[in-house]
């Protein structure tokens, strides 16, 4: 037996179209295994990034790519 749905199609629009009518710029819609609906800006994402060191690891990687090491 299939178990219920933590959201609803209707949630996550409700929630997109709130941000957007607030003026809110977002990169990201996502919805946790909890349920919580998160709509994240560019600015938290590349916080988020840097905290964990992607920026620097992906610069590498796309240095590597192109043959640039």
């Amino acid at each position: 037996m299939k178990k219920p749905s933590k959201f609803l199609q209707g949630d996550v629009s409700r929630a997109i179209k709130g941000a957007l009518a607030g003026g809110f710029k977002f990169e990201e819609v996502r919805v946790e295994p909890d349920g919580t609906i998160v709509i994240a800006s560019s600015q938290r994402l590349a916080a988020e990034h840097d905290a964990l060191g992607v920026v620097e690891l992906d610069a590498r990687l796309e240095r590597d790519a192109d043959g640039k090491s």
